[in-house]
């Protein structure tokens, strides 16, 4: 559906910060910065989710609930420990009711590891005509895994 606010239709939550952090991640292979690899290794699944239904999910899906971690009992915490089940050899296509999960996971990491969101108060979400003033950096992506884990 394309009235859906998913990342995938470009109208995700917090699609600006989204779009601007995906343009340093490497066409192939890893980064080594930790931010921008934890948002390669979630938008790898997501993709995989979208557009193979999670097909390929033991080398998306498990490489990304080894990778990131999130604040006990946030959102995103809860995403990773439901997606937990479905990781495993199987070539099935994962239910379309995880896509609110994949967008919980995306999300979550933009918010844990790149900024403190000032979202707008009637739509709920980052306008991009704002981005620069509704979002203020951690510090570094590096700090804000710190941030995260230690929060």
């Amino acid at each position: 559906m394309a009235s859906e606010n998913t990342y995938w239709n470009n109208s995700g939550k917090y699609q600006a910060v989204y779009d601007e952090c995906c343009k340093y991640i490497p066409e192939t292979g890893k980064t080594n910065d930790v931010g921008i690899e934890a948002l390669r290794v979630a938008s790898n699944a997501y993709y995989d989710f979208y557009n193979n239904g999670g097909a390929n999910r033991y080398l998306r899906l498990k490489p990304m609930l080894e990778t990131l971690k999130f604040k006990r009992g946030s959102a995103g915490s809860r995403a990773l420990t439901r997606l937990k089940t479905f990781s495993t050899t199987s070539d099935a296509c994962l239910p379309k009711s995880l896509k609110p999960v994949f967008e919980d996971i995306l999300n979550a990491v933009l918010e844990a590891y790149f900024y403190n969101v000032k979202l707008d108060a009637e739509t709920k979400k980052c306008p991009p005509a704002k981005l620069n003033a509704d979002w203020t950096p951690i510090s570094s992506l590096t700090d804000s895994i710190l941030f995260s884990v230690l929060a």
